[in-house]
């Protein structure tokens, strides 16, 4: 939850600038990856699994916050 906040919030803080990338520092074995396919679900509203990302925002508050910076933002 801790995690999608914060990514949550760097796309907040910078409305105007251009897209960044991110640097995820963790573990082996941590779910870097796994996170990182949960985000693209939740930013995907053009391929055929885009409902996904929706299903996870309905079920997990985090993912609704996320989802929602990432549509309010200009990324």
């Amino acid at each position: 939850e801790r995690v999608l906040t914060e990514l949550g919030e760097t796309i907040k803080t910078h409305p105007g600038e251009a897209a960044r990338f991110l640097y995820i520092h963790a573990t082996f074995g941590s779910g870097k990856t796994h996170l990182l396919k949960l985000v693209g679900l939740l930013a995907d509203d053009e391929s055929e699994f885009a409902y996904l990302g929706d299903r996870l925002a309905e079920q997990w508050p985090g993912f609704d916050e996320l989802q929602r910076s990432i549509t309010d933002s200009h990324v």
